[in-house]
């Protein structure tokens, strides 16, 4: 079984997990959009629990914490993906350094 056959099992034994667990917040389609992403997040941090506005944004909670709120599927997408990327330190380091310096900056430090 080659790599991508084995990730598209995954996903797909996930999504039969995930469609009753978040049914409520997401349509089928939705969630097999977001399934490459949300399956590494639930990995790494746990299954998160989402709210949906409104105006079609969602609060995503962790741990009873809101952590983020996206205002589309689309920028949900990215989050998650961004989490697991972090996570794992796939961020490239020249980022890690212009997020390290903004954060400094903005607490009042002068480190580099």
């Amino acid at each position: 079984m080659k790599n991508e056959e084995m990730k598209n099992c995954f996903i797909e034994y996930h999504m039969e997990q995930l469609f009753p667990k978040y049914n409520k917040v997401f349509s089928a389609d939705e969630l097999d959009y977001i399934a490459d992403t949300l399956v590494p997040f639930i990995s790494n941090f746990g299954y998160p629990v989402f709210q949906k506005d409104d105006n079609g944004g969602y609060y995503v909670y962790v741990d009873g914490v809101c952590y983020n709120y996206c205002n589309s599927l689309e920028t949900l997408d990215g989050w998650l993906w961004g989490c697991v990327q972090g996570a794992n330190h796939r961020i490239p380091m020249i980022y890690r350094h212009d997020i390290k310096v903004k954060f400094y900056k903005e607490e009042g430090s002068d480190k580099e």
